[in-house]
């Protein structure tokens, strides 16, 4: 459904003429550079929160009440797992954002 949406919207005409790829990443124009930092950070917990759901909760089986010992260290590690994924991915987009902004992001 998002890819069928995409090509019916398709891109505006005119955005990208003659744009490098550093272009566009390191914001070719400023006035087009949407940046809203409570969101970001609403946006990046409603995702954490999501995964704990998605990734924990079913393989811990927390809505069976007959949960297990090995069930729980299981859990216990998916849930450390995809924390530390996040805490990855956020210090990766932290550290490799400055060579190409030539700022901290």
């Amino acid at each position: 459904a998002a890819l069928v949406g995409a090509l019916i919207a398709r891109p505006r005409s005119g955005r990208w003429l003659g744009a490098t790829a550093k272009d566009r990443i390191s914001g070719m124009e400023e006035v087009f550079k949407p940046h809203s930092l409570p969101l970001v950070v609403l946006g990046t917990f409603t995702m954490w929160f999501g995964w704990y759901g998605l990734n924990g909760v079913r393989v811990s089986g927390i809505t069976n009440p007959y949960m297990d010992y090995e069930k729980g260290l299981l859990a216990a590690q998916v849930f450390m797992n995809s924390t530390i994924a996040a805490v990855t991915g956020g210090t990766f987009l932290f550290l490799f954002r400055r060579p190409i902004q030539g700022r901290w992001d």
